[in-house]
This record gives C-alpha cells, structure tokens and sequence, in this order.
C-alpha cells in the first residue's frame, strides 16, 4: 500500500517535468539576426514577451473547463407530447 503511494507520487512528479519539457520544445525561438543590429533591451524584451505567453498558456492549461450538459426533457416518441413517455402513451 505505502509503495502505491510513492509510486503515484513519483509519476504525478514525472508528468509535470514532462508536461513543462514539452512546453519549452513548444516555445518558439527567436534568433538575433546577422544583417540587422538589436540592442541587448530588445532582445530581453522579446523574451520577456514570450516568457509571459509561455505563462498565460500554462495558466489557461490549468483551469478546468466543466462541460456541464443539460438533458433535453423526456417525450413521447410516439406523439411527441411532454405529458407522457411511449410506455404510457394513449395512442399505443
């Protein structure tokens, strides 16, 4: 019993270094180009800016969606009437 606990740990620990390795293979990469000239704050701008995209991304992951489905109400196939199903149907 406490060796299946360890072992969810430890894969609970394992999905998440995964799941943040894909996420940086995920992240685009920009390279410093060699016609033009960029100053050093430029840069660091553009990887601040994907740093935060990287984060939003991350924080939208982590939000659950409940998708909650409302049931239609129950008819009649026969008639279609809401009153009743096909079971009690007068018309059967």
């Amino acid at each position: 019993m406490h060796s299946a606990t360890l072992l969810a740990a430890e894969n609970r620990k394992l999905q998440a270094a995964n799941k943040k390795i894909r996420k940086k293979r995920q992240k685009k990469k920009s390279y410093v180009g060699k016609g033009g000239v960029l100053s050093v704050i430029e840069v660091q701008e553009g990887q601040n800016r994907t740093v935060i995209e990287v984060e939003e991304e991350i924080q939208v992951d982590e939000q659950p969606n409940p998708a909650v489905s409302v049931r239609a109400p129950q008819m009649c196939s026969i008639c279609r009437s809401l009153e009743h199903t096909a079971r009690t149907c007068p018309e059967r």
